[in-house]
């Protein structure tokens, strides 16, 4: 009964380290998808100032702001979301060839 116990015990600090470290994970990755967003917003902002007169006149201005934002939302997204269970699919396969090695 005791030997039962202490695996659950194991059993559950696993899952809470586990969730610890995907919390930290999901901050990380929205952190960084955050400021590369507003890294590229600035940047495109930066080159729609550089661009010269007749490039306004031949687009419109909501055409250029609603560019600005929705593509900076699917990197953004990309980057937060699918790079994220990219990281986490390989951390999982590594510990399975890692647990199958150990047993």
């Amino acid at each position: 009964m005791e030997a039962v116990k202490f695996k659950l015990q194991i059993a559950l600090v696993v899952v809470l380290v586990a969730g610890i470290f995907a919390g930290f994970r999901a901050a990380i990755f929205n952190i960084t998808s955050d400021r590369i967003a507003r890294n590229v917003r600035v940047d495109y902002f930066k080159s729609c100032m550089e661009k010269d007169m007749s490039f306004f006149d031949t687009r419109r201005t909501g055409e250029l702001l609603s560019r600005l934002n929705s593509d900076v939302m699917v990197v953004q997204d990309g980057l937060s979301s699918n790079v994220s269970m990219v990281a986490r699919g390989v951390v999982v396969v590594l510990e399975a060839f890692v647990a199958m090695a150990i047993t």
